[in-house]
C-alpha cells in the first residue's frame, strides 16, 4: 500500500456512510486527516475511531455550500496538522436535507438549489480555497466522489442531484501551468 505519513487530508461530509469510510482509510495509511461534517458530533464521531486506532484527525464543523466555513475548516486543520494537501469532496447527496427522490416534472424550482450547491458548488468552493497553495507547493491531490447517475437517465426522480454532480466532474481541479 502507500504511505501518507507525511500528508494531511481534509474529507467533507466525512461524519458518516462513504465519507467516514474515506477517512478512516487514508488514516490508516498514515494521514492526518481533517474530519469534516455538517454535524459537529458526527465529525467528532469519526475523528475518535481514528484516534483509537493510533491515528491522526480533528473533527471540524463546515458547511461546504459556504465558503467563508470552509475557509475557517481549513483553518482549523492547518492549526492542528499543518498544510492541507489531500482534499476529498466527497459532501452531497441532498445536503443536510433530506433527499426525496422527485420526477423532474413534480419537483418545485425552489427544491433545486439544494442539489446544485452541495453537489456542485461545495465542490468548486472547496477547490477555491485550496488549489492555489497545493499549486504553488507543486504536489496535493482533489479526489471528488461522484455518481455514474450524471450519465444515464433513469426514472428514479435523482435528475437535479445528477445534474449537480455532473458538474463536478467537469470542474478544473488541475494546476495549469504558469
Amino acid at each position: 500500500m502507500f504511505n501518507l505519513k507525511r500528508h494531511t487530508a481534509l474529507v467533507t461530509g466525512a461524519g458518516q456512510g462513504v465519507g467516514a469510510g474515506i477517512a478512516k482509510a487514508l488514516a490508516k495509511q498514515g494521514a492526518a486527516v481533517v474530519v469534516n461534517d455538517y454535524y459537529l458530533e458526527r465529525a467528532q464521531s469519526t475523528a475518535r475511531e481514528i484516534l483509537a486506532t493510533d491515528g491522526r484527525a480533528v473533527a471540524v464543523q463546515g458547511d461546504v455550500t459556504n465558503l467563508e466555513s470552509i475557509r475557517k475548516m481549513v483553518e482549523a486543520g492547518r492549526a492542528s496538522f499543518g498544510a492541507i494537501d489531500i482534499l476529498v469532496n466527497n459532501a452531497g447527496n441532498a445536503g443536510v436535507g433530506a433527499f426525496v427522490p422527485t420526477q423532474f416534472r413534480d419537483m418545485p424550482i425552489k427544491e433545486w438549489d439544494k442539489f446544485i450547491e452541495i453537489n456542485l458548488y461545495g465542490v468548486l468552493h472547496c477547490v477555491k480555497v485550496l488549489l492555489d497553495e497545493l499549486c504553488d507547493r507543486g504536489w496535493g491531490r482533489i479526489i471528488t466522489i461522484t455518481s455514474g447517475a450524471y450519465r444515464v437517465g433513469n426514472g428514479m426522480g435523482i435528475s437535479l442531484y445528477a445534474a449537480g454532480k455532473a458538474g463536478a466532474v467537469v470542474s478544473a481541479n488541475n494546476c495549469p501551468a504558469k
